[in-house]
């Protein structure tokens, strides 16, 4: 996953996600630099629901409001990202600016990336 996150120095210096599919946490990471970086998670088969249908959650807890900072603008903002692509199993999992020696799939797992244009 590609994101670009929203920080405000020195208020709010990072980001906070975690990623849940079908309710289950799979993944958390912190983000403190304004460039977009690209992030990876592996949807596990026993996650996925008979009818393959994925419920994904991405929660951010330091969301903020701009505004509250001091700028105008009243949205709450955390992380931007445009495109959400599942990739499954036997499929290339590589994006650009990945390393493709990180993209190792399990036998059974289905992989989920998403991918942001920032």
């Amino acid at each position: 996953m590609q994101v670009e996150v929203a920080i405000a120095q020195p208020h709010l210096p990072r980001q906070r996600m975690t990623i849940e599919v079908n309710g289950v946490p799979l993944a958390s990471f912190e983000a403190g630099n304004p460039e977009p970086s690209v992030r990876s998670c592996i949807v596990p088969s026993e996650v996925v629901t008979k009818d393959r249908e994925l419920a994904i959650a991405f929660l951010t807890p330091d969301a903020a409001r701009p505004a509250d900072l001091g700028l105008p603008d009243n949205r709450k903002l955390s992380f931007a990202f445009h495109t959400l692509t599942l990739t499954p199993v036997g499929e290339s999992c590589s994006l650009p600016g990945t390393d493709p020696g990180s993209n190792a799939v399990e036998e059974g797992a289905l992989p989920a990336f998403a991918a942001a244009d920032a």
